[in-house]
């Protein structure tokens, strides 16, 4: 069941906690105008009524509403198709744009996206962990284990790459949210599957979690001796090791 909780995951980020962003960055982007609030709610309105993304929710709540579930068969072949083909897409085209954009990486902009890193792939699952349970907790009395499993899982997961669109839109740091969004997605990829692992073998019984804590173990060594062999020829090959305090 937890899989369709994905699907109302989506449309409340799009249409409740997005447009909270978009005040924000409209606010910003015209506070030397000195717009009134009311106007600066009409053009966030109008912006979320012209975004495609919002918008194609929208429509595809309404069709399954009126499908009851069960669109016809051309036009979830159509969808699926144009679907995969996007995420697949997405990727590409955010690394394309990354081409000869890596400068922002260095300086100050390095250390911001270290700790933007941190906080979206290490403290929002954590934190979303917490709060699920909490809030089970009020509403039910006990915490759902389940529940606060597939919530941290849902913490690690990368940032949407809609996100460029929006700071593209909205002029708003584009190179660095672009560095961002590729930074995390690269993070991401191991704590996903490392969380995933873990909740799977919990889930196990005692024998099974063993041979698999086990193979887990060996995969992780693995990567590790990889990694001190990537340093230590990088070290060595860049005569660094002569520098104290190498």
């Amino acid at each position: 069941p937890y899989v369709s909780y994905l699907y109302l995951v989506a449309p409340i980020s799009l249409v409740v906690l997005n447009p909270i962003g978009f005040m924000i960055l409209e606010a910003n982007k015209d506070s030397a105008e000195k717009k009134s609030i009311l106007q600066t709610l009409s053009m966030v309105m109008k912006g979320l009524m012209m975004n495609p993304i919002i918008v194609m929710t929208i429509l595809g709540l309404i069709a399954n509403f009126v499908f009851g579930g069960q669109p016809p068969r051309i036009l979830e072949l159509v969808l699926s198709k144009l679907g995969a083909a996007f995420s697949s897409v997405a990727p590409f085209t955010l690394g394309l744009g990354m081409v000869g954009k890596f400068k922002y990486l260095l300086g100050g902009n390095l250390s911001t996206l270290i700790i933007l890193t941190i906080i979206k792939c290490i403290f929002a699952p954590i934190l979303s962990h917490f709060i699920v349970s909490e809030v089970n907790s009020l509403l039910y009395g006990i915490p759902d284990k389940n529940l606060n499993n597939f919530s941290f899982l849902y913490g690690t997961f990368p940032p949407a790459l809609g996100v460029i669109a929006y700071a593209t839109q909205y002029d708003c740091n584009v190179e660095l949210v672009a560095a961002g969004i590729v930074l995390c997605t690269a993070v991401s990829a191991p704590l996903m599957y490392l969380s995933a692992q873990i909740l799977q073998i919990l889930s196990w019984e005692k024998s099974a979690a063993s041979e698999e804590l086990s193979l887990l173990d060996y995969r992780v060594s693995t990567g590790s001796v990889v990694s001190i062999i990537m340093c230590l020829s990088l070290c060595i090959i860049t005569k660094k090791y002569r520098l104290v305090p190498h």
